[in-house]
């Protein structure tokens, strides 16, 4: 539950950066009088952002300072509880991130239930509603013009909607179908529900709602409609309480900025339309890429550039070591290698003080991780060494003579504690989880004395 959470969050801070660049694009385009349509359109590109897990990845050369610079890795002092067996890190506690999952999900519910509930008691309101010989719906209980249903949606006016004000208003309705309005409008909503926590997913809420129901008044406004007319039409029927979200309602909105925008509308000219489009299809088009660090090209492996001196065993801790399996058949490169300080690091990967205590394999996420050696299963799960370690989801094997490995960064863990594994056998996916730059496994290897060897120097690189 906690990784579905941790997606929807990450979709949510993603989508969040599509909703400001659409919000100023959207800005643009109404200060320059551009038609609503266009602008309405817009706000589909950040609902699926918001609403999409998949996304293509732009990979970006430069690497992440920041994230260099807080490095990976637990504390020596946990490392030393953890292999000279003195005691084993305790699982960090759950208690907050699980209130805070029932929190947000109750946020779900209550709001999906709301919606919901009132939807239906609007269709048990409009039960006697009758159909007119025009294919639409009146009776008494319709206040105001509305859509009603998702895959079959209906019509309803008002009975004492007459002559041009009811032509009006139908051809305000007819606009919604053909955009299919009543589909967005319940889309958008849905991420509302998913994203309640972000006040900046209501405010967007509410300025696409107010943008397709303008756009909609354009197009009445385009088939030579009076705007005196259509504006005493539209305050007539204004209808503020009582609607569910999702569902279109002629004038359940505030109407005071619609119908001052409707006396002042002037038909748009082709090329500010044309403009308009295009400004939709290049936001729509970057909506659906997400960054990702590129992974660096490996380096040539060499015990005075890339490990400390630690990396390389000695004949006889050589002996006492397994034969090791590659652990990453799809790795794509070796990003980095165990380094110390900046002056062991002539390739300046790391600042002065800092040290990489592993071998990151950069993979695609989801590539198989293997177990290096026969082993039984001693950690495994999110952070699994202790709190704030920033390995993310891991897994630990302790193997014969002592030797543990390490694969942290997982996307998935496919064991459990206790699990007895066999050389070969799939124990994680790679990922991006935890203090990471990218889709890669961090693997570590340690003897029974807890001194690191790089797997560059211990596995055959395939």
């Amino acid at each position: 539950m906690n990784r579905v959470l941790q997606e929807i969050f990450r979709m949510g801070v993603e989508g969040s950066l599509v909703l400001l660049i659409v919000w100023l694009a959207g800005s643009l385009l109404r200060c320059c009088k551009a038609p609503a349509r266009p602008v309405a359109l817009l706000w589909l590109a950040a609902c699926f952002r918001l609403l999409s897990p998949f996304s293509f990845q732009l990979n970006l050369s430069a690497s992440k300072a920041a994230a260099a610079a807080a490095g990976t890795g637990i504390t020596e002092l946990e490392w030393e509880v953890l292999y000279e067996g003195a005691a084993q890190t305790a699982a960090p506690s759950q208690l907050i991130p699980n209130v805070l999952a029932a929190v947000y999900i109750t946020g779900v519910l209550v709001l999906a239930a709301r919606a919901i509930h009132r939807y239906y008691r609007l269709k048990n309101s409009l039960a006697l509603a009758y159909r007119t010989e025009d294919g639409y719906y009146t009776g008494s209980g319709v206040q105001t013009p509305l859509i009603l249903g998702v895959l079959r949606p209906r019509i309803y006016l008002p009975a004492s909607l007459t002559g041009q004000d009811r032509e009006m208003v139908l051809a305000h309705e007819r606009a919604h179908l053909r955009w299919k309005d009543h589909w967005t409008r319940l889309l958008f909503y849905g991420a509302v529900c998913l994203h309640w926590y972000n006040p900046l997913v209501w405010a967007a809420y509410f300025r696409f709602v107010r943008d397709t129901e303008t756009a909609c008044d354009e197009e009445v406004l385009r088939a030579q409609a009076e705007k005196g007319a259509y504006s005493r039409c539209l305050l007539s029927l204004a209808q503020e309480t009582g609607i569910p979200a999702g569902v279109l309602a002629f004038g359940r909105y505030p109407l005071k900025g619609r119908v001052s925008y409707i006396l002042k509308w002037k038909k748009p000219g082709k090329l500010l339309t044309a403009l308009a489009l295009a400004v939709v299809l290049m936001v729509g088009a970057a909506s659906t890429f997400s960054f990702a660090e590129d992974a660096p090209t490996p380096q040539p492996q060499n015990a005075d550039s890339q490990v400390s001196s630690q990396a390389v065993p000695d004949a006889g801790q050589e002996d006492a070591a397994q034969e090791w399996l590659w652990p990453v058949p799809e790795y794509t490169a070796v990003s980095r290698d165990m380094c110390g300080t900046q002056e062991d690091d002539p390739d300046n990967q790391q600042v002065v003080g800092s040290t990489h205590k592993g071998v990151d394999l950069a993979a695609p996420k989801g590539s198989r991780v293997l177990a290096m050696a026969d082993g039984v299963v001693e950690k495994a799960g999110y952070d699994a060494l202790g709190s704030g370690s920033g390995y993310g989801y891991l897994v630990l094997l302790r193997h014969e003579n002592g030797w543990r490995t390490l694969y942290a960064h997982c996307d998935e863990v496919c064991v459990q504690e206790g699990d007895t594994v066999q050389q070969g056998n799939l124990i994680a996916r790679a990922g991006d989880t935890g203090n990471s730059t990218g889709d890669h496994c961090h693997v570590e290897i340690l003897d029974e004395n807890g001194d690191r060897y790089s797997l560059c120097q211990l596995a055959e690189e395939p």
